[in-house]
């Protein structure tokens, strides 16, 4: 076979495996994308910004899964393409064997293995790391955190009184705060006493304060710890908050 009909049989392999690729990465990231948005929208740093970059940098991990596939079925399309156009035809009746037709193909499945192990494989190591770190402050650290100017509250009713209650981050699904404050308030809705937190952890009826400074009557008392009862759950915190 000469080298223009092999050149013209192993472009035509790279072209459809590149169009094959393309297609399924693009069905792969709409699936991902849609998938991580449901699982993530409800939480407080939630941006589509956010769930399209961490669905970007996993889809190297997840197309290295496909390569052999994708070497495979674009094979099978290059050659039921060429049949349809009947140049197999042409090229059996010309001499051109079965093997020689098939050999671009083959060179073309390998150079695209290649490059999957030399280049792929590195960036979906690195991306899929960088997408976990994403998800996980996502989901409890830095993009938990609040804005200072934006800090909402809210406030709780329990049987000892009404409490009003802020933080600067929520950490852990909502059973944690980092820098919480309380007000703790009367009948009235006076308030009677402040405590802030360093930290401050949802219990079963109860917040566990760590790092406490109390406010009261104009005097302030450093605790290692102290509780503040609760009737609320970890969603409606996080939800609120």
């Amino acid at each position: 076979m000469g080298w223009t009909l092999g050149r013209y049989f192993f472009f035509r392999y790279v072209s459809i495996t590149i169009w094959f690729f393309l297609g399924l990465l693009a069905l792969v990231f709409l699936i991902d994308f849609t998938e991580l948005s449901g699982r993530t929208t409800g939480l407080p740093g939630f941006t589509y910004g956010t769930a399209f970059a961490i669905s970007a940098l996993r889809m190297p991990m997840i197309m290295l899964q496909t390569v052999p596939f994708v070497g495979l079925f674009s094979a099978m399309a290059t050659l039921v393409s060429l049949n349809r156009r009947y140049e197999l035809v042409i090229a059996r009746s010309a001499g051109v064997s079965a093997w020689q037709f098939l050999f671009p193909c083959c060179v073309g499945a390998l150079m695209f293995g290649l490059l999957s192990v030399g280049v792929l494989n590195p960036i979906a190591a690195h991306g899929f790391s960088w997408s976990e770190q994403m998800e996980n402050q996502l989901r409890a650290g830095k993009s938990n955190s609040v804005a200072e100017d934006t800090t909402p509250w809210l406030r709780q009713k329990t049987n000892s009184g009404d409490t009003i209650i802020g933080a600067r981050a929520i950490l852990n699904q909502g059973l944690e705060m980092a820098d919480a404050v309380f007000f703790v308030l009367d009948q009235q809705g006076n308030i009677v006493e402040r405590k802030d937190a360093a930290r401050a952890f949802l219990r079963d009826g109860y917040w566990e304060l760590q790092d406490v400074k109390l406010f009261k009557d104009g005097n302030i008392r450093a605790e290692t710890s102290d509780r503040v009862a609760t009737n609320l759950k970890p969603e409606f915190v996080q939800e609120r908050l």
